[in-house]
């Protein structure tokens, strides 16, 4: 008798889960869609805005280690390759 009452109340669970599903799922991916639509729409518009400079307009932008004054001036410099003299 248990055994008959665990089973009614399993698929009484997984019918009600599955109907859910089907009724609010579609609300949800609705939503998730919405809002990633919105995200690529603003990081494109940010992305459009630095691109609508005028011609010969020059911009430098900087790592953030010369912000934060951790850039060494041996960077700037190259490397050093000793060179010899062949005869």
């Amino acid at each position: 008798m248990a055994l008959l009452r665990y089973l009614v109340i399993f698929l009484v669970i997984y019918y009600g889960i599955k109907l859910l599903s089907r009724v609010l799922m579609p609300f949800f991916l609705k939503y998730l869609f919405k809002k990633a639509g919105q995200n690529m729409h603003s990081q494109f518009g940010a992305q459009q805005q630095e691109q609508q400079k005028e011609e010969g307009e020059v911009t430098i932008q900087h790592n953030a280690d010369r912000k934060s004054g951790k850039h060494d001036k041996k960077d700037d410099s190259g490397e050093y390759v000793e060179f010899e003299e062949l005869d």
